[in-house]
C-alpha cells in the first residue's frame, strides 16, 4: 500500500515552537528525519544552528538518512523518506 499523502510534515508555530508529523505508513524500513534549521537573535547577538529529528517507520527499526530530502511545499519543511521520491530541493524552516 503507497503512502498517504497528510500534510503537512511539520509546521511553526508562534513563539518557534516547531512541529512534525509522527504518522508513519506504507512498506518502507528507514523512517523518516527532519532537519530543522533555526536562528534566535537579541537584537545586537544571533545564534544559528539546526537539530536533526528522528522519526522510525515503527518501534522495533532505528532511522535512516537515505540522504533524499522531500520539501513541503507548505511549510518548507525538509523530510527525508524512502517514499518521497528524488527531489533534489535543500530547504528549512
Amino acid at each position: 500500500m503507497a503512502e498517504r499523502r497528510t500534510s503537512p510534515d511539520g509546521q511553526v508555530l508562534s513563539g518557534g515552537l516547531a512541529l512534525v508529523r509522527a504518522e508513519r505508513s506504507g512498506s518502507g524500513t528507514t523512517g523518516r528525519t527532519y532537519r530543522i534549521k533555526f536562528e534566535a537573535s537579541s537584537g545586537t547577538d544571533k545564534c544559528e544552528g539546526a537539530v536533526t529529528i528522528c522519526v522510525p517507520h515503527d518501534r522495533s527499526r532505528l532511522c535512516t538518512d537515505n540522504g533524499r530530502p522531500f520539501i513541503d511545499s507548505t511549510t518548507g519543511v525538509e523530510t527525508r523518506s524512502n517514499l518521497r521520491g528524488n527531489n533534489k530541493k535543500n530547504g528549512n524552516i
